[in-house]
C-alpha cells in the first residue's frame, strides 16, 4: 500500500472516500444504510482496484505459459 499512496489518483480516491463519509452522515436513516452503504462500498472498491492495478504494474504477470498458481 505504501507504493500507491503517492499516486495522485489514489489520493483523490481516498479524498472521495472521506468526503462520502461526511456526506452520508447527513443522510436520513433509511438512505444512510441503503444508498450510503452503496456509495461507501463503491468508493472503497475504487481504492482496491487502484491498489491492485499498481501492484500489477510493479509485479507484472509471468510471461505466457508461466504458472500462476
Amino acid at each position: 500500500m505504501a507504493h500507491s499512496e503517492h499516486l495522485p489518483i489514489y489520493k483523490r480516491s481516498y479524498d472521495l472516500c472521506l468526503y462520502l463519509e461526511q456526506v452520508v452522515r447527513g443522510f436520513s436513516r433509511y438512505h444512510k444504510y441503503s444508498l450510503g452503504a452503496d456509495l461507501r462500498d463503491g468508493a472503497r472498491r475504487v481504492l482496491k482496484l487502484i491498489l491492485r492495478a499498481n501492484a500489477r504494474r510493479m509485479h507484472p504477470f509471468p510471461p505466457c505459459g508461466g504458472s500462476q498458481l
